[in-house]
């Protein structure tokens, strides 16, 4: 036995052994860190590293041994043996070494064990240790995410883009940034979402974003309000957000994806209401893409020389095994990352190839198919049924549902050895974490879901050898036509087609299907999103006899020779509109159908044929939102179903059998006729009792029921595979299969809970022995377990949720067996009134000892959360208490009942008002405390009790109207004190009475912490007791990055003797608002204590006249790393830096990017020279003295410029000032600019004056211009000296000297004056790009286009939106030609006029508009997804046929208001339509593609188009 497991008890011991070595990293660490929190625990530390050293190279001696044959064609996977099998019994025969490694085994897991019991080593010193990838040992990636997690850093950087080619390693190092942000938390969550090619999929990418901020704290919405949008991604509101979310879009393909993704990023906050603000990593092979959309892009080159070696020794894990075999196999794997580590997976995971012959396939091949031959080596090196999986995988979808690859699965016959799906279910997921482990497949993040790498098309290419998947269409079409010339090559291509096993098909290759199918050996067909001009042909199955897996997802026809498919196993037609009779009548004849998928599909009553399928054993029927009928007899026909799945659909179940009735639906009862193994059912019945008690069979082992007609969700908060939610109005019987569920219950939701007072002994008696997840909402008179319990209550409970329960005053009624909630991690107490405490000091020392997280909010009598007022224990203490968050407990005295004797004496308090209360949190391992609305608290801890928070990380506190300090000094401590060693973010809020943080005269250090909030605490003036300001010498803050206050009246921020300096050397983001005592901000003196200083925002200090004061004639001022600047409301800043006169050459920013300066009285920005030549953002609003931005002469300063925005300056009267000996010369200013918004500058007359040749701008892409009533051109003036002419003059924004070619989104509002947006003599290549065109409230405006510009206007043109234009009639102006036309021909002629990609077009309040054209024109719109008009009483709106709008589920529908009606039109009507001229109409939830005409002509033009088969909805 022992021989025959030699190699695989190494194989454990080596990576057994690499488990060890991370461990003693970790170890190591703790040792070498200098700041630890006692030195005694070293010693043991010491001990364990030795013995761990020891026995790694004693085990490496064995995996030594074994590898001894290294050059062996099957790549030293054996020991050389001199006797006859291997048996000789020396001392290193097989079976001898294999005794040794796996008692090694054994000594080695002890090892790991002990090591991550030690209590100490906890994050940082295992951080860095996850945070450690490949990337970490390979000098060509170190630059790479340096640079990026410095760009993320950068304030001004909101969008990262990382390109490289496929298989470069994009996902992997998505992964590392992913780990580094995290690991150094530079973000509050980050989030890395699964992309899916086929649709964006918002609403699951919103729920990871939700789920990674933490389920209470967010609210998330598809439909944001317009301000709440700005906000978010408005940088100069960066100040009201809380929180910074990274999110990672890997391998994103396209621009319209991003767009939607940005555009509903925006979460607000639900308890605060502040906004979030985003950073965004994107990464992308299409290096075009990324340029367009990133502000800063890196790229991911190949592996450099020995890279290759490094990585694969990585990926194996021992380096001394095999390893000149290992070194040839990396020298020819390539560059490319994902090859590399693919074949190094295939050779640490399988020794069943010959990697000599793998060697000289590698050196033959060509670098561009080595990410292939790397698949085929990983390919071949699986078993049949990994491979027939991992084939099924790549033609699947993104994101794809592990159920659906079960559902192919089965029914291609995958798994022969199982005997039930869920025996099936457990190879898939064996299968799929096996592909995974070989880097085939991605870990999605999900049990649901899984993912493909970055090389899904080569996977395809190659599996279509496998499969016959290539070309097939193409093949078939030239077989049929004159194309193959000779008899010969048809048959040749014929045969090729006849051998074709799977075919998946896309809604791009549905119209090219052949009238039947010649494929004998086909197994396998599907077809997603099928055209509705393509109907799928009848006969299209009759020569697939062998077809066992059939897929048509989002269809609405059902071929008749389905019928014909006596070998189906699986029929899947998820997402499709379906009729009962034809559905029936294919359905009812595949008589050897084991699976059925219907999910999401648009069907009201289940065909009674489906009762015939007598071998069906899934029946999927989730999603199907309009089903209301299930015929009684169909379910309880199935005899051999095993799984049933109705979430979200069918709940119309009948109580009782109905038998003689017509149209009845199905009861309940038919499910105990079942050999149920899995279900997914609704029962919207409150009364249990009205349930057989014998309902469920006892053979299930998955479920999810709902019972009740309150429940809105079906997920489960944490993936079991056994629910239950019931709302109940009785109690249940124990006889009830109910109750024999809660038995072996998972997670289990109750709500109301009517009659029940002790959920134990009412509804477990055993003490719900399973279970491990318990949610309790709107319940009465309830308590969970009571003292006379016979057996202990709850032993698997890890998580305890109760919420609103108004009557329950005690959670537990006496003591409680040892063993109950003797697993419980988390508990969450909301809404619990009546609650003093959550559990006596008695059970929390006995039973909670694995408690991680509490959180208990808004129960308004909590006094503990241990113990009450009996309890003699000592202060309770939870060893594994990780997170504390406690919010509006307005009675709260303290952590537990031990507070009510903390109380000091007069002597200790210092004052007359003695009996302090100290709240006394403490906690070995305590991490986060959040404490909020908690009036009663005075402090938190004494200054003696502080170091059991020496682990704290995290301390929150808000909304305490009696604090006055946080820690009190209870001793007199001289010298330096570090409070909070590890403490890393300090928030401090809303404190009325808050005095100071520390009582104690002492110097206190801060040695972690990097961010400190502290706002709205007015009666805060010191920090430290006994100082002068608000922070001086006495405090300490080394690590210091994120320092932000508010609304304080301290009138210094920091008061530092000559000759200290400001303790904050490592300060990044300033951030100063609300301070009105505040005169400035700092002194000269202090500024280079403030060297790495990258963002200053100051706001609304009411007195401050200057933001750094002049000491001591300091000659020249350098902040060298601001990036971001933000001056606002501060009314009395007349300048920087004082003096005034020398404050220009002062002062520099060497990298300022973004400038922004509102609310400042102010004449102007700059005097003589600009102090940065890096500026890409400048924001200037609401300065009323402001004339102009600057001279002409500080262009050049501006080279970096990308973004001006210039708001509500009353005052402006031009941007730029030409000076005098400028004035004839040909400008080009802004040559990077990209956006540039120009709004309510009343009186701005012109950009720049002067007679320019022309004015270019390069690069601009975003143009807004709003309410500048006064400004006539852009640039230049105009010529027009007669008063009458300038009254009749017709003005346009944009002329013959105003060019930009790269304009694509174009926004103009409130602009009376003009009559046309571009003069006739434009260039009409100066908008060729225009994607995007809003026009609004512009009364005088008698056109949009120029007709010269038809053409190139027409090409990119995607979005026209008009609002409120009193005069507009056409959108195009009548060229002269048409004009002659007009007048010398009586007979009209139609023009076509094509709008190739225009998808939304909005008309709104557009009284005098005709139409697009003045003349008759048919305007064709092909992609038009949203037509909306409204109050256009003069159009006249006719369409063409509408042959692919369809009705899905009533997503995809077409929708169409008129003034009173709302009428809901289908394309299976069949009938041609037409409108008839309409006031109103809105078009809209058309997402695909359709073929649109907007018929210019009036009521006659309607007459000679109608015919007798038309259809008119007026």
């Amino acid at each position: 036995m022992f021989v025959r497991k030699w190699k695989a008890n190494v194989k454990i011991l080596s990576r057994q052994v690499g488990d060890l070595e991370e461990e003693k990293q970790c170890v190591q660490r703790y040792i070498d860190d200098p700041n630890k929190s006692s030195a005694r625990s070293v010693s043991p530390k010491l001990e364990w590293a030795e013995n761990a050293k020891k026995f790694i190279d004693k085990a490496n001696e064995l995996v030594k041994i074994e590898s001894g044959n290294a050059d062996d064609d099957n790549g030293g996977h054996g020991t050389k043996q001199n006797c006859a099998f291997g048996l000789c019994l020396g001392p290193k025969s097989p079976y001898i070494l294999s005794k040794r490694a796996k008692r090694r085994c054994k000594d080695v897991a002890k090892l790991v064990q002990e090591a991550r019991g030690f209590e100490e080593i906890t994050p940082p010193y295992r951080q860095e240790k996850e945070a450690v990838s490949v990337f970490e040992h390979l000098d060509s990636r170190k630059d790479v995410v340096r640079n990026i997690l410095e760009a993320l850093k950068s304030p001004s950087t909101n969008v990262i883009g990382v390109d490289g080619k496929q298989g470069a390693g994009k996902t992997l190092l998505s992964g590392e940034i992913k780990a580094k942000a995290e690991g150094q938390k530079l973000f509050d969550a980050v989030v890395m979402p699964t992309l899916s090619r086929n649709a964006a999929d918002l609403p699951r990418i919103q729920g990871e974003i939700q789920r990674a901020l933490g389920p209470d704290r967010v609210s998330v919405s598809n439909k944001l309000t317009t301000h709440q949008e700005a906000e978010a991604f408005n940088p100069r509101k960066a100040r009201r957000t809380e929180k910074e979310v990274l999110v990672i879009l890997d391998n994103i393909w396209g621009a319209e994806i991003y767009y939607k993704l940005r555009d509903r990023l925006p979460l607000v906050e639900e308890n605060e209401g502040s906004l979030l603000s985003y950073k965004i990593l994107l990464t992308s092979t299409d290096e075009a893409v990324l340029s367009d959309l990133s502000e800063k892009q890196f790229e991911i080159k190949l592996l450099q020389e020995k890279e290759p070696e490094q990585l694969f020794k990585r990926i194996v894990g021992n380096p001394t095994e095999s390893l000149r075999l290992q070194i040839m196999i990396a020298q020819n794997c390539g560059e490319l990352p994902l090859a590399v580590a693919t074949v190094a997976n295939a050779f640490k995971n399988s020794n069943q190839i010959s990697w000599k012959t793998v060697i000289r396939e590698l050196k033959r091949s060509k670098t561009e198919h080595k990410l292939q031959l790397a698949l085929e080596i990983s390919y071949s090196c699986l078993n049949k049924q990994l491979q027939q999986t991992f084939l099924l995988c790549t033609l699947m979808d993104d994101n794809a549902a592990i159920q659906d690859l079960l559902k192919y699965g089965v029914g291609l016959g995958l798994f022969p050895r199982v005997n039930s799906i869920e025996e099936a279910r457990g190879e898939v997921l064996n299968s799929v974490a096996k592909l995974r482990d070989s880097l085939l497949l991605l870990d999605s993040g999900s049990n649901l879901h899984f993912n493909m790498p970055d090389l899904r098309d080569i996977a395809k290419l190659f599996a279509s050898t496998e499969v016959g998947l290539e070309n097939w269409l193409e093949e078939s079409r030239k077989a049929e036509s004159r194309e193959a010339e000779e008899s010969l090559e048809v048959e040749e291509r014929r045969k090729a087609i006849e051998s074709i096993k799977w075919i998946f098909l896309s809604n791009d290759d549905a119209h090219r299907l052949p009238d039947e199918l010649n494929c004998p050996q086909l197994t396998l067909f599907h077809l997603s999103e099928q055209d509705p001009s393509s109907p799928i042909p009848p006969d299209l199955f009759r020569g697939t006899g062998e077809l066992r897996v059939l897929g048509l997802t989002k269809t609405w026809s059902m071929p008749q020779s389905i019928s014909l498919l006596n070998n189906l196993q699986t029929l899947r037609l998820d997402r499709s509109v379906l009729k009962v009779e034809d559905t029936g009548a294919v359905i009812g004849k595949l008589k050897n159908l084991q699976v059925l998928s219907l999910v999401g599909c648009d069907i009201e009553e289940l065909p009674e044929q489906i009762g015939q399928l007598a071998e069906l054993k899934l029946l999927d029927l989730s999603d199907c939102n309009n089903l209301k009928v299930v015929p009684s007899g169909v379910l309880s026909s199935l005899s051999k179903l095993e799984e049933l799945y109705m979430r979200n659909g069918f709940d119309q179940w009948e109580i009782e059998d109905v038998k003689e009735q017509e149209n009845k639906n199905a009861s309940l009862s038919e499910l105990k006729h079942l050999n149920l193994t899995a279900i997914e059912v609704r029962i919207n019945i409150r009364n249990i009792q009205m349930i057989k008690e014998d309902l469920f069979p006892e053979t299930l082992a998955r479920y999810m029921i709902l019972v009740g007609d309150m429940w809105h969700s079906w997920d489960s908060s944490f993936g079991s595979s056994k629910m239950l939610k019931l709302m109940l109005d009785a109690r249940i019987s124990s006889e009830h299969s109910v109750n024999k569920l809660l038995k072996k219950t998972e997670e289990l939701h109750l709500q109301g809970l009517s009659g029940v007072n002790n959920v134990v002994n009412e509804l477990d008696e055993e003490g719900f022995q399973e279970l491990k997840y318990l949610f309790i909402q709107d319940a009465q008179n309830i308590d969970l377990v009571s003292s006379n319990s016979m057996k202990p209550a709850f032993p698997k409970l890890e998580v305890l949720v109760l919420r609103n329960l108004d009557k329950m005053e005690k959670i537990c009624n006496g003591s409680v067996r040892r063993s109950s909630f003797s697993n419980l991690r988390m508990i969450t107490v909301e809404f619990c009134n009546l609650l003093k405490n959550l559990f006596s000091s008695s059970i929390a020392k006995r039973n909670l000892l694995q408690l991680q997280e509490i959180r208990v909010m808004k129960c308004s009598k909590m006094q503990w959360i241990f113990g009450d007022e009996n309890d003699t224990l000592e202060a309770t203490k939870l060893k594994e208490l990780r997170s504390l968050q406690l919010e509006d407990l307005p009675e709260l005295i303290g952590f537990s009942s031990s507070c009510k004797r903390m109380k000091l004496s007069k002597e200790q308090v210092g004052s007359s008002r003695a009996g302090k209360r100290i709240a006394s949190f403490s906690g070995d391992k305590l991490k986060k405390l959040i404490i909020k609305g908690c009036d009663t608290l005075e402090c938190i801890s004494s200054s003696s009790m502080a170091g059991g928070l020496s682990m704290l990380e995290h301390l929150e506190i808000r909304k305490c109207s009696g604090m006055e300090k946080v820690i009190f000094a209870d001793n007199n401590e001289e010298g330096k004190k570090s409070i909070f060693p590890r403490l890393n973010i300090l928030q401090i809020e809303d404190l009325d009475n808050l005095v100071n943080f520390y009582s104690e005269n002492c110097i206190v250090e801060f040695e972690a912490l990097k961010k400190l909030h502290v706002l709205n605490c007015p009666k805060l003036e010191v920090f430290i007791a006994n100082t002068e300001s608000l922070f001086n010498e006495q405090v300490e803050f080394p690590s210091l990055e994120f320092l932000r206050l508010s609304s304080l009246n301290s009138k210094q921020i920091w008061h530092i003797s000559s000759e200290k300096t400001v303790s904050v050397k490592n300060l990044k983001k300033l951030v100063v608002e609300g301070c009105g005592n505040l005169e400035y901000l700092l002194r000269s003196s202090m500024v280079e204590s403030f060297e790495q200083l990258m963002v200053l925002k100051i706001s609304d200090c009411k007195m401050m006249e200057e933001v750094i004061k002049e000491e001591g004639g300091m000659c020249e001022i350098f902040f060298r790393e601001l990036d971001t600047l933000e001056l606002e409301d501060l009314p009395k800043l007349t300048r920087f830096k004082c003096p005034p006169a020398a404050s220009v050459d002062k002062v520099r920013f060497p990298k300022l990017k973004f400038l922004s300066l509102s609310s400042i009285d102010i004449q102007q920005i700059w005097q003589i020279s600009i102090p940065t030549n890096s500026l890409e953002k400048l924001f200037v609003e609401d300065c009323g003295n402001l004339k102009y931005l600057l001279m002409s002469s500080m262009v050049n300063s501006f080279k970096q410029l990308k973004v001006l925005k210039i708001c509500d300056c009353k005052m402006m009267e031009q941007v730029i000032v030409l000076e005098r000996s400028e004035e004839n010369e040909c400008k080009s200013f802004f040559s990077k600019l990209d956006t540039l918004e120009l709004e309510d500058l009343p009186k701005l007359a012109r950009l720049c004056h002067g007679n320019y040749l022309k004015f270019e701008f390069s690069n601009l892409r975003q143009f807004t211009i709003s309410k500048c009533a006064v400004l006539k051109k852009l640039i230049g003036d105009i010529a027009v000296s007669d008063e009458n002419a300038k009254n009749t003059y017709t003005l346009s924004l944009f002329d013959e000297k105003v060019e930009s070619p790269r304009l694509e989104r174009l926004i103009i509002k409130f602009m009376g004056s003009y009559n046309k947006i571009w003069d006739d003599k434009n260039d009409a290549n100066s908008c060729c790009k225009l994607n995007s065109l809003t026009v609004a409230s512009c009364e005088k405006l008698l056109n949009i286009f120029p007709y010269s510009m038809q053409k190139e206007v027409l090409q990119k043109l995607e979005t026209l939106e008009i609002w409120n234009c009193d005069s507009l009639e056409e959108i195009f102006a009548e060229s002269q030609q048409e004009a002659q036309e007009t007048t010398t021909n009586s007979v009209k002629i139609a023009r076509e006029v094509l709008f190739p990609k225009l998808t939304h077009l909005n008309l709104f309040k557009l009284p005098k508009l005709k139409g697009f054209f003045s003349q008759m024109h048919i305007n064709e719109w092909p992609s038009l997804k949203q037509l909306w008009v409204y109050g256009c009483d003069e159009v006249h709106i006719f369409a063409s046929e509408l042959p692919s709008f369809l009705g899905i589920n009533g997503d995809d529908r077409l929708q169409i208001q008129w003034i009173s009606k709302n009428i809901l039109l289908y394309q299976r009507s069949g009938k041609i339509c037409y409108m008839l001229p309409a006031g109103s109409l809105n078009i809209g939830h058309a997402d695909n593609p359709s073929y649109w005409r907007w018929i210019d002509g009036g009521p006659e033009y309607w007459k000679r188009i109608s015919t007798p088969n038309s259809r008119s909805l007026s």
